[in-house]
């Protein structure tokens, strides 16, 4: 078994620990609109030390909101994790709406070849029907805490001490949140080893990404010349075809320079080099009379329509964008 922790915007990310333990499993999304502020910085502190990684959404369906529309904000904002990290709802609110849940998880596996866990307590879990759920194959992370773990400095429980019915799952779960009183940390144990994390994490019928190891030390990166490529590093929330409008050139392109395999996976701290820039440098400056602009995490169009003084109707023209509520950070567009 694998031991782990799940962290949100309440641990400072260099608060605790990462020595002793495999796994770190993050908060990213709250319902239809909110990104936790410390995601990322929990993110790449957990894959620098070479940990395995997952993110989750916090379901918000009393609030009105579609689980569609919560999937989709959710892989918006994760699209440097798709790939690497397992992906989780986190099912604590309404939690008799089994169809909102598997509403959520269809659509972000139709939008990321990724099938996603569920996370819920076993009251949940036992008290009604998640066969729909269960049968699309999507993995059970169970929460539960016997008063023998539910103490400070718990010990970890052995493998086959999950005490704990799993009603549609039939005794199996991926994942056990064994503890929450470990002061303001969750305890956990995964029920795999490390290729099985990253078959989870990795799209179907794709090879599993190799398990992170840790960032070697940053060798300087030379300045270009007139004559040679641009070099550019993978910043949270880059897409290739966004790197690729930023320096006038395609993604098809970077991805064959750079060996890129997936041009839908790419990782921030990735370094680079961008073959037939304008002049070897930065990108050229947008057209007299126009100004572009690229989405950030967290952006919407009616927010980036009222930051330039415009219309989220004339955003979509001059751009044709097809669904005006649903962008992805990286994008270019413009904005005059």
């Amino acid at each position: 078994m694998l031991k782990g922790i799940d962290v949100s915007m309440w641990q400072s990310p260099d608060s605790y620990s990462l020595d002793g333990i495999d796994f770190v499993i993050v908060k990213a999304t709250e319902g239809n609109g909110y990104t936790d502020p410390n995601c990322d910085a929990h993110y790449q502190r957990a894959k620098a030390a070479g940990k395995l990684l997952g993110v989750y959404a916090f379901a918000r369906p009393d609030l009105g909101n579609t689980g569609r529309a919560e999937a989709e904000w959710f892989v918006s904002q994760i699209q440097g994790y798709i790939g690497e990290a397992i992906l989780v709802l986190d099912w604590e609110v309404n939690t008799w709406m089994t169809d909102w849940a598997k509403e959520f998880m269809d659509r972000v596996y139709e939008l990321t070849g990724v099938k996603p866990m569920i996370y819920m307590s076993a009251s949940p879990c036992n008290s009604y029907d998640w066969s729909a759920v269960a049968g699309a194959d999507y993995g059970l992370w169970i929460a539960g805490y016997p008063a023998e773990y539910n103490v400070p400095n718990p010990p970890t429980p052995a493998e086959g001490e999950m005490p704990f019915g799993t009603g549609a799952w039939n005794g199996l779960w991926a994942i056990w949140q064994y503890s929450s009183s470990c002061g303001a940390m969750d305890l956990d144990v995964a029920n795999m080893d490390r290729d099985a994390w990253m078959a989870y994490a990795s799209k179907s019928g794709e090879k599993p990404q190799p398990a992170p190891t840790p960032s070697p030390e940053p060798q300087p990166v030379p300045q270009p010349t007139p004559a040679d490529p641009v070099v550019y590093t993978v910043v949270p929330g880059d897409t290739l075809s966004g790197i690729a409008a930023m320096f006038g050139t395609t993604y098809q392109k970077i991805a064959a320079d750079n060996g890129i395999e997936n041009p839908n996976l790419i990782y921030p701290g990735t370094v680079l080099y961008i073959y037939g820039a304008s002049g070897g440098e930065a990108p050229a400056p947008a057209p007299s009379g126009e100004e572009y602009y690229t989405v950030q995490p967290g952006d919407t169009l009616s927010g980036i329509a009222y930051a330039y003084g415009t219309t989220v109707d004339q955003l979509v023209a001059w751009n044709g964008i097809e669904n005006a509520n649903l962008i992805f950070p990286g994008q270019v567009f413009r904005v005059r």
